[in-house]
């Protein structure tokens, strides 16, 4: 986009237009928890339908913490041949996973890693459908912070912006 300023012309490149809200668009209001999770180091397993959908909001959530660089480890497509893999896949109930950003399109992983304490949705979900969005498990409880999501008391209409501003 070419912008006049006085007698000057300036350049600039916009961002596309699907930017981080497009990601993250039905689960707007949890923005800030995710912001809040990224900074403590909590694991976050990110469930997308494709493996661009789960690398951009990977990218997504690490630039919500700039300028402060990201100090937990994020894989943007991960897989079951990925090395680390079988080692968090032992990991039992009662043992911690590791700060961490995971995005899978299969979804084994809900029962290979189904000690992950927050388990984000990202994509268009199909139109009626109950799909979780976001979800906490208690296992991940922040202190000062109420109970985790139970995944039986999310939909997606409860968590709607429009459904919000029209409230």
């Amino acid at each position: 986009m070419e912008l006049p300023i006085g007698n000057a012309l300036l350049k600039v490149s916009l961002p596309p237009a699907h930017n981080i809200f497009g990601a993250f668009r039905s689960i707007l209001l949890q923005l800030w928890l995710l912001w809040e999770l990224l900074l403590i180091g909590e694991p976050i397993l990110i469930i997308g339908s494709t493996p661009p959908q789960c690398c951009e909001a990977v990218a997504s959530l690490v630039s919500l913490v700039a300028p402060l660089p990201c100090s937990i480890d994020f894989r943007p497509y991960f897989t079951i041949h990925d090395p680390d893999f079988k080692h968090l896949n032992s990991l039992r109930e009662g043992n911690t996973f590791p700060p961490m950003i995971l995005a899978v399109t299969n979804l084994f992983f809900l029962k290979a890693l189904r000690n992950i304490p927050h388990i984000v949705s990202v994509g268009s979900p199909a139109p009626n459908s109950n799909q979780v969005p976001f979800a906490s498990r208690s296992a991940g409880r922040i202190p000062g912070r109420p109970e985790g999501f139970g995944l039986q008391k999310l939909s997606l209409k409860k968590f709607s912006p429009s459904s919000l501003l029209s409230a």
